[in-house]
This record gives C-alpha cells, structure tokens and sequence, in this order.
C-alpha cells in the first residue's frame, strides 16, 4: 500500500492546510503524521521545539502509515521537504512512478518572511539580524522555485501535477478545492465549512524567555511536564497561546529587495508550469 497522492509544496505555503483538507474528505486517506520525509534521501528530520522526529527510513514503516487505506479512492500525505531537497523526484518517479502531486506554492517573498518568522519563533535566530536575508539563508533560497519544480516536470508528465497558489486558496479556497478533487477524481461532496479553520499561522513570542522556558527546556520537557496533570498542560498550552503575537509586517525595503532576487526565478517559473504568476509581481 504506497500513496497515489503526494503534496509535495513548498514550506510555509499552505502544505498544512492542504493536508487536513484532504484528509476530512471521505475519500481520501492521508498518513495520521505530516511530513514522513521518506523519499527526501532519508536527510530531512523535522526539527521542532524540544523535539526531533526522524524520517522514515524503510519501506515496510511507509507501507505501514497506509494501513486502513485500502478502501480510499485516494491515500496520500504531505512532506515539504520533497519539494527543498535534490533528488527526491527521482526516488518517487521509481517507486511510485503514477502517482498525482498536489505542489502548493506561495509568492516567494511572502515565503520567505514567514519562514524567517518561523525561525523566530523556533529560536534558530535572532530577531533583527543584518544578515536575516542575505541569499545564503534557507528560508530565502528556498523560495527559488524553479530548478525544484523542473525535476518533477522532467520527469512526470504534466498531467499529474496540480499546481495551487497559496493566495488563490486563501481567497477562495471552496474553488481551489473543487478543482483539487477533480484533479484526484473524487466527488465534491465535502463539508466547506471546515475552509474556515486556519492551520499552521503566521506568529510569534512576544516573551522570547518564556517560550523558550516552555518549549525548550529539556530537564521541563522530559521530567517534569509528562508528570503533569492535564489541567495544569492545558493552562500551560493556554500561557503558550496567550505569549503569540501578530508578527510585524514587512518593510517596504524589505519587500523590494526580495522582490528584486526572485523576479528571474519567477518568470521561468510561470513558463514552466505554463500559467500566469502576475499575482505575485502587484
């Protein structure tokens, strides 16, 4: 039992709100975990406060994320890091060589914004730094879509690579979905109203001290939470919920220099999969 259905998008573009929008479907099985990281060389643990999940690395562990899925028109699962990492079409093209790719994409300077942000919020940098941007970042080289994106056009037909734009889904995501599920070939018999439900937002600690006390802290995390009662895990969750904040907009200067990097990569992006991008060049 091996997926028919990857989505494969970029970080930060929506690759979680795809995943729970599939997965409510009735059709559609997708693995209980995001983000297995099996066909991305077995390179791509996913790094989280406090934790650290490793890939899956054997074929009988995939198979076993898809037990139960034999009556689904579709099976899939979401792992971003098959878009980031070179290599990953080809270990797919071999192992499931018919399989459909839901690719989320997002404007690239939004992108990468939000993926700074994310670093914050991780503490894997420091707010403010002179070399935030520089190209050498991850979360900036990141948003060079182009080259990622010709490995799964060179080596699956077109056909089987359904491109959604993050800001298309945010605007009308009842749309974008229609076409997904006749894209996989299921109905559209689908609750909606779970389209309001936002996954994975945008924000950051207004108390960098007391988040990294709450998340990060090993002799907290490893000794003392797991001996908490649920009343107290629950007030600490709200703390949490409660430190978070709307993270600044981004400067105008800012946004031009992200704007300037990737406006090559932009057209030979949108000649490539053969549709218009002039909404990220407003």
């Amino acid at each position: 039992m091996l997926p028919n259905c990857i989505v494969n998008g970029v970080a930060k573009s929506g690759t979680t709100s795809m995943y729970h929008y599939l997965k409510s479907h009735h059709q559609i099985f997708m693995s209980d975990r995001k983000e297995l990281n099996y066909f991305s060389l077995g390179k791509n643990n996913i790094a989280r406060p406090g934790k650290v999940i490793a890939p899956v690395s054997s074929k009988e562990e995939y198979e076993s994320y898809f037990i139960g899925s034999e009556d689904y028109k579709i099976r899939g699962e979401a792992s971003p890091s098959y878009f980031s990492t070179p290599g990953t079409a080809a270990n797919i093209k071999r192992t499931i060589p018919h399989t459909k790719f839901i690719t989320t994409l997002r404007n690239p300077t939004e992108r990468a914004y939000s993926g700074y942000l994310m670093n914050i919020r991780e503490n894997n940098t420091v707010a403010d730094a002179p070399d935030a941007f520089s190209k050498d970042r991850h979360w900036v080289k990141n948003g060079m879509y182009y080259d990622r994106l010709r490995e799964y056009y060179d080596l699956f037909d077109p056909s089987q690579i359904k491109v959604v734009l993050l800001e298309e889904l945010q605007s009308d995501a009842k749309k974008v979905l229609e076409e997904v599920f006749d894209f996989l070939n299921v109905d559209n018999n689908y609750n909606f109203e779970s389209l309001n439900t936002t996954h994975n937002a945008g924000k950051i600690p207004k108390n960098l001290l007391l988040h990294n006390f709450i998340n990060n802290t090993g002799f907290i995390r490893k000794t003392v939470r797991p001996k908490l009662p649920r009343t107290i895990k629950n007030l600490a969750k709200k703390v949490e919920s409660i430190n978070y904040k709307k993270p600044e907009t981004m400067s105008h200067e800012l946004r031009s220099q992200l704007n300037d990097h990737y406006r090559d990569d932009i057209d030979k992006v949108q000649n490539l999969i053969g549709r218009s991008l002039s909404i990220w060049k407003s």
